[in-house]
Order: C-alpha cells, then structure tokens, then sequence
C-alpha cells in the first residue's frame, strides 16, 4: 500500500512540475510562410525549446481524407435561446473598453525572437497600393532591417516570404488576461447619474 502511495505521490510532483515548467519557461510560435508556392506552417514550441516543436498548421501535409458522417433520423430543432440582449450589449461595451489595454499589456509581453521577410503587394488602383503602405510601414519600423515591404504600384500582385519566430512566457500573460476577464466577467459596475 505504502509503495502505490509513494508511486502516486511522486506522479503528482512530476506532473506538477511539468505543470509549472510549462507556465514558466517561454513558449515560441513559429510561423513561415510563403507564396510561391502558397505553403503556410505554424509550429508550437514549449519549455524553452527542450521538447521538439508540435505542428499546428502546416499545408505541405496531405489531407485526412473525409470518413462519411451517419444520417440521423431525429429531426434537429433549433433550441430557444433565452434574451440576454441588454446584458450581452453592456457586457460586450465592457469588453470593447477593456481591449486596448489588454493588447497593450499582452503585445508587450512577446518578444520577437527573429523575423525575416519579404512582401510586394499591389491592387489595381495604386492610390490604394499607397494607402495600404502608409498602414503597415508604422507596424514594421521596429523590423525596419528585417522585414520589407515593396509596393508595386504597376499591378495587382502578392508575393511573399516570411519566417517569424515569436516568444512569451505564459505565466506574464496572466495579470492582463485576468484584467481582461475581470473587466467583461467581473461584477457589473452601478452607472451613476
């Protein structure tokens, strides 16, 4: 009995300090991309890099083939859903509200770990070939040397290659999603005249 009671309680503490490892050491999303030939993977990489890199996405793979779902004889009803408009809409502007902040605070925690890319873009009009520029050249100044950006003014086209490698460690993420869900979950706050 004694050694079934030793065996779990050492289970537990493997699992709890898998558990913690995973929350403290820095989780990557790796993202490549490319557009000639259109091929998109995203990989995930937990505990700092010690296990290997888990697939998500990835496009080069062929796909499951289809299995055949059985016919049901039941009829389907659609269920009455109850009328929470007046809640959904206050509880919705609470999460509007509370938005930005939670980018601000949850961008801020990752970090770009590398990032090289390139991507000429055009639409038919190059008036909006140039506004489409103006919006991205502010979000790519901080990859200025690692990232660019060509406009093709003359044609509609997209050409791209990206390989991106991006880090956060998930315990930090925890004060700003906790805001977050306390702004839109929390107690509801009285509107005062």
């Amino acid at each position: 009995m004694s050694i079934l009671l030793w065996a779990l309680a050492g289970l537990s503490l493997v699992l709890g300090v898998l558990l913690v490892s995973v929350l403290v050491l820095p989780v990557q999303l790796i993202v490549r991309a490319q557009s000639a030939p259109a091929r998109l993977r995203v990989g995930l990489g937990l505990l700092g890099g010690i296990v290997p890199v888990w697939s998500l996405i990835d496009t080069d793979r062929p796909a499951l083939p289809d299995t055949p779902q059985p016919e049901t004889s039941v009829p389907e009803t659609p269920a009455e859903t109850p009328d929470f408009a007046a809640m959904d809409r206050a509880r919705a502007m609470r999460l509007l509200r509370a938005t930005p902040r939670f980018l601000r605070a949850g961008l801020g925690q990752i970090r770009v770990e590398s990032c090289r890319g390139t991507c000429r873009f055009g639409f038919d009009d190059p008036a909006e070939t140039g506004q489409l520029y103006g919006y991205l050249i502010p979000l790519t100044l901080p990859l200025r040397d690692r990232l660019r950006l060509d406009p093709d003014f003359t044609r509609a086209c997209l050409v791209a290659d990206l390989d991106c490698t991006l880090s956060v460690v998930p315990v930090r993420l925890l004060g700003p999603v906790l805001r977050f869900g306390w702004a839109g979950f929390g107690p509801r706050r009285a509107v005062q005249p």
